[in-house]
């Protein structure tokens, strides 16, 4: 009987120690979302932003001729043709993941200052109940819940570009590649704006002006000046010149190209 009894008594205290430490983590959990005005705030704020994990994956495959241009191949340049052209929708996606890491962001931003917000709780919301020891107790574990309600944002954004040369029985086959991730990606556009604004500089405009270019337009113009017909036989020096000039603008294309002697060309100097 007395045996019995010491089996029962100790079988009390083991299933208080087991079971009370989840009895208050339960209790705690469910009085916290009655009177956690910052949990309840936030899981409000969670509950109006949902983010999805996305991954986005595209592949450019190019097979060139010969192992050397594939030795020389600018994958970086493929990679910046295939984003500007939004090939495979690489450019529409990546502002859309702009868009979606901004509302992050945004949420990140008011989730922080409800966090910061300081939120005065009276003695009495613990009063009655052995589950905290006073109110700085109650907050203290308001907060550590709190934070593990950050939501996270997961999208992954790859491109990948893959070049390949076959020697021409197939015996051999030749592989180079690159994958570039959303940081490589953030800078393409900065590296276009960039490129675009080199391409209207004027030295720019001046390097574009080469001798196969000059060639068609002497040859358009019938090899003589479109101000006062003297060509090459008459004595006269031809230059190409810029119809708009470059410094007001105007573009090293054919269309804006003209053939004119050495004194025409000087007479006319900065006029359109």
């Amino acid at each position: 009987m007395i045996k019995n009894s010491m089996y029962i008594i100790i079988s009390y205290f083991i299933c208080c120690i087991i079971f009370t430490p989840i009895f208050i983590k339960h209790g705690r959990k469910k009085y916290l979302k009655d009177k956690g005005v910052k949990y309840k705030r936030i899981n409000d704020l969670n509950n109006d932003n949902e983010f999805e994990k996305k991954i986005f994956k595209y592949t450019v495959f190019v097979n060139v001729e010969t192992k050397k241009k594939l030795d020389n191949i600018n994958l970086l340049e493929i990679a910046l043709n295939s984003f500007d052209n939004n090939e495979g929708n690489v450019k529409e996606k990546y502002y859309s993941f702009l868009e979606e890491n901004k509302r992050y962001n945004s949420y990140v931003e008011e989730f922080n200052n409800i966090m910061d917000k300081d939120i005065t709780y009276k003695d009495d919301i613990v009063i009655g109940t052995a589950l905290f020891k006073d109110v700085t107790k109650f907050k203290e574990y308001e907060l550590k819940k709190c934070r593990k309600l950050l939501k996270k944002f997961k999208y992954k954004f790859l491109l990948r570009i893959y070049a390949t040369y076959d020697s021409p029985k197939r015996k051999k086959h030749w592989v180079k590649e690159k994958t570039f991730d959303i940081n490589d990606i953030s800078l393409f556009p900065i590296i276009l704006n960039q490129r675009t604004e080199y391409q209207k500089s004027k030295k720019y405009q001046r390097e574009i002006m080469t001798d196969s270019l000059r060639y068609d337009v002497l040859k358009r113009d019938k090899y003589k000046c479109v101000i006062c017909g003297a060509s090459a036989s008459d004595g006269a020096k031809l230059e190409v010149d810029h119809i708009i000039p470059i410094s007001k603008g105007g573009q090293t294309t054919i269309d804006n190209l003209q053939t004119l002697c050495m004194s025409c060309n000087r007479g006319k100097s900065n006029k359109e």
